[in-house]
């Protein structure tokens, strides 16, 4: 069944949300406006491509099966890591910049970071992915 997902009043309600800070700037300086609205205007933009690709159910299924699967082989590489430890490309990117290698070396081991750019996000999107099991 494709049953379409009914959500008019959503970019309406963005837009209410979003006036505040767009008139609080305007007491301010002409820049801190421009700097608003433009956040504002990548915001609402995004909402709108979101709500264009996830109208139908179907698709929205298909896409957290297939997020889904890339947390889950982002897992298994975090397990690799843990397990056989970091490769050695892995080794040089850290110790490259030593403000990275400040944040991933802590108390005489490397924390595990798998594909994703820190171990911060590696740890958020594991969190995620054990609450989207039950979908």
């Amino acid at each position: 069944m494709n049953s379409k997902i009914n959500c008019y009043c959503l970019p309406y309600d963005f837009i209410y949300i979003h006036r505040a800070p767009t008139i609080q700037s305007l007491c301010a300086f002409l820049s801190g406006w421009f700097l608003t609205l433009r956040k504002v205007l990548a915001e609402f933009m995004l909402l709108l491509i979101g709500y264009n690709l996830f109208r139908v159910r179907i698709f929205v299924k298909k896409f957290v099966v297939v997020v889904f699967i890339l947390c889950t082989i982002s897992g298994l590489y975090g397990c690799i890591q843990q397990i056989h430890g970091l490769f050695d490309f892995e080794i040089a990117w850290v110790t490259s910049d030593p403000h990275r290698f400040g944040l991933i070396y802590i108390s005489g081991d490397f924390r595990k970071f798998s594909t994703m750019s820190d171990p911060s996000a590696f740890g958020v999107i594991m969190a995620a992915e054990v609450y989207s099991i039950p979908l």
